[in-house]
C-alpha cells in the first residue's frame, strides 16, 4: 500500500505491527501517550543515519493537530531525551538510539523483535529485525 507523505513523494506505509513495535519502546522508555506522538512525529522526520530534523513550522503544526502546547512539546522531548531513547543534537536537530529505532524500508521488513535479558548484571535489550527474502 502507498501513501503520499506531505512532500508529495510516495512511501510504502508501514505495516500495523510497526505502530505496536513504538509502543512497546515507549513503554520501555517509560514514555507516555504524549511522548508517543512525539516520537512518532519525529521518526517521520528521521533519515537513514538515524538523525531527525524538523522545522519549527512542523513542530507548532504538530502541536496544533494533537493539542499539545509548543512548550509542553519541548518539555515531553527533554524528558525522551533523559531517558536515553533520544539524543540532542541542535535545535530541532536530534539522533534516535539505534539499539531501538532505525529507518527501515518497510517493504522488506518481516517482524520486529525485542528481547529482554534480565540477569544479574541487569537488563539487556536486543532488536532484532527480519527482512523479507528476496528473490535475488
Amino acid at each position: 500500500m502507498q501513501t503520499r507523505n506531505t512532500s508529495e513523494e510516495f512511501q510504502v506505509r508501514e505495516p500495523k505491527f510497526v505502530k505496536l513495535y513504538y509502543e512497546a519502546v515507549g513503554k520501555l522508555h517509560g514514555l507516555n501517550g504524549t511522548q508517543v506522538k512525539i516520537m512518532t512525529f519525529m521518526l517521520r522526520h528521521m533519515n537513514y543515519k538515524n538523525e531527525v530534523f524538523y522545522r519549527e513550522r512542523d513542530k507548532k503544526s504538530f502541536c496544533e493537530e494533537d493539542k499539545i502546547k509548543v512548550s509542553a512539546f519541548n518539555n515531553n522531548v527533554t524528558t525522551m531525551t533523559k531517558s536515553g531513547l533520544i539524543k540532542r543534537q541542535g535545535n530541532n536537530d536530534f539522533t534516535f538510539n539505534p539499539k531501538y529505532l532505525t529507518k527501515a524500508c518497510w517493504s522488506e521488513v518481516q517482524s520486529i523483535k525485542l528481547e529482554q535479558n534480565f540477569t544479574v548484571e541487569g537488563v539487556e535489550n536486543k532488536v532484532i529485525i527480519d527482512e523479507k527474502e528476496l528473490p535475488y
